[in-house]
C-alpha cells in the first residue's frame, strides 16, 4: 500500500471489531500516514496482525502513537519468518 493521504487512524490500514489481518507473500505496508495512531496499520478492539514471508512494515508516520502499527482494545501483533519492521515513527 502506497496511500499518502492522511487520515484519522491507520493510514495503511485501519483492522477493528475482532478484524483478523495476515500480510504474506512479501507483501508492503510502506509510507503511510496518519493524523491520529497507527501511520501503517491501527488495530482496534480484539483485532489480531500477522507479519509473515519476510512481509514489510516501512517508513510510516503518525502525529500520535504507533508509527508502524498502534495496537489497543485487546488487539495483538505477531511477526513470523523474518518479517521486517524499520523506519517508522510515531510523534508522541
Amino acid at each position: 500500500n502506497h496511500s499518502h493521504s492522511p487520515v484519522r487512524g491507520g493510514g495503511g490500514i485501519f483492522a477493528e471489531v475482532e478484524s483478523q489481518v495476515a500480510l504474506r507473500d512479501q507483501s508492503r505496508v510502506h509510507a503511510n500516514t496518519s493524523t491520529h495512531h497507527g501511520g501503517g496499520i491501527n488495530l482496534y478492539l480484539r483485532s489480531t496482525l500477522e507479519l509473515h514471508d519476510q512481509s514489510a512494515l516501512t517508513d510510516n508516520h503518525a502525529r500520535g502513537f504507533g508509527g508502524g502499527i498502534y495496537v489497543w482494545g485487546e488487539s495483538s501483533a505477531e511477526r513470523f519468518d523474518a518479517a521486517v519492521v524499520s523506519g517508522n515513527a510515531g510523534c508522541w
